[in-house]
C-alpha cells in the first residue's frame, strides 16, 4: 500500500466514529467494489496480507463488499500492462462487472 493511499484511508476516520460511536454510518447503501493490487517484488507468502487487513476495515467502514481482488507480482520486470495474461483477466472481470445489476 502507498503512503498516500494509507494516508487517505486515516483520513476516512469519520466514517470509523459516525459508523460506531454515533450509531449512524455515513454510507448506508451497500457498495461494491473491486480490488487491484500490484507488487514490483517477485511472489513470496502472504504478500498481499497487509493491504486485504487495512482494506477489510476500511470497506466495511464504508459500507462495502469486494467482489473481484486481482493481485499481480512482480511487476518491476513485465508491467500489467505488458501482461497479457494479467490484461485478458481484467478484461473479462471489466465485462463480467459491466453486466452486474446495482
Amino acid at each position: 500500500m502507498t503512503s498516500w493511499f494509507k494516508i487517505f484511508i486515516d483520513r476516512t476516520q469519520i466514517l470509523y466514529n459516525a459508523k460506531y460511536k454515533l450509531k449512524d454510518p455515513i454510507f448506508k447503501e451497500k457498495k461494491k467494489v473491486v480490488v487491484i493490487a500490484n507488487a514490483g517484488a517477485p511472489h513470496y507468502p502472504g504478500q498481499f496480507e497487509g493491504i486485504m487487513v487495512e482494506l477489510k476495515h476500511f470497506f466495511w467502514n464504508i459500507n462495502a463488499d469486494v467482489i473481484g481482488y486481482y493481485k499481480y507480482n512482480d511487476t518491476d520486470e513485465v508491467m500489467i500492462k505488458d501482461n497479457e495474461a494479467a490484461r485478458l483477466e481484467l478484461a473479462n472481470a471489466g465485462a463480467q462487472i459491466a453486466n452486474l445489476q446495482f
